[in-house]
């Protein structure tokens, strides 16, 4: 909280919605992990959404 006491900028452009949305598919991937034991389906499932969530913060890849 240093950055805070001293007024500097703190470079998080998250937003608190975007937050609670990523923490409810992390939430929802550790359950459905526990309930059916298949750490691929949960590993998939983090990855496409953490892809989902870089194209939202820094838009599509560049066309070749």
């Amino acid at each position: 909280m240093f950055q805070v006491r001293k007024n500097l900028t703190i470079r998080d452009q998250t937003s608190r919605g975007e937050r609670a949305v990523n923490t409810a598919l992390i939430r929802r991937a550790i359950e459905q992990l526990n309930e059916d034991n298949d750490v691929l389906r949960c590993l998939r499932s983090m990855g496409q959404a953490n892809a989902d969530y870089l194209r939202r913060q820094i838009g599509p890849p560049p066309s070749p």
